[in-house]
């Protein structure tokens, strides 16, 4: 498991059909996430660092808190599992952590530290949704996700809006 930031472009294009899709600022608040593997689809679910806001979630399976491997006190953040999107692995650039500020580096490593050491766990989690969402259909969940299926729609169909433009 990697870190990511996601293509402005793609990002954008996928905005157009469903407004859960998280913001990428034009690339000035990175829209970092990992990617997970459900069905056919490689999903990424975007990262945020911690907010106190976080302290009031409740746990399910739409976020996977993020802390510390030696104290749960330390947040550093967590995974929103219900805006993760299918990604084609051309929208994709992985973080090289080195070439980030040193601070946010630092925050960067602990974060990834605890999700490989919990990667199964996020896996398992997001397939849970997904199930909840696009077979279940259970309506909290529903209305908390990306719309998954319609984005896998349009996810096969973004290589093919560049390949019209050279057919034209």
């Amino acid at each position: 498991m990697k870190f990511y930031r996601l293509k402005n472009e793609y990002v954008n294009y996928l905005k157009t059909f469903d407004n859960k899709v998280q913001d990428n600022y034009n690339g000035t608040r990175a829209y970092i996430g990992i990617v997970v593997h459900i069905g056919l689809y490689n999903y990424f679910a975007p990262l945020s660092s911690y907010k106190k806001s976080q302290d009031k979630y409740k746990k399910n399976d739409t976020i996977f808190k993020l802390h510390s491997r030696t104290n749960e006190n330390d947040k550093l953040g967590l995974i929103h599992i219900n805006n993760m999107i299918p990604v084609l692995p051309t929208e994709l650039e992985e973080i090289i952590f080195a070439n980030e500020e040193e601070k946010y580096s630092i925050l960067l490593q602990k974060q990834y530290q605890f999700i490989l050491s919990n990667e199964a766990k996020i896996n398992e989690q997001a397939e849970r949704l997904y199930r909840r969402v696009v077979e279940k259909k259970e309506i909290f969940f529903v209305n908390l996700s990306c719309n998954f299926q319609l984005l896998e729609e349009k996810c096969l169909l973004f290589n093919k809006k560049d390949e019209n433009k050279l057919h034209n």
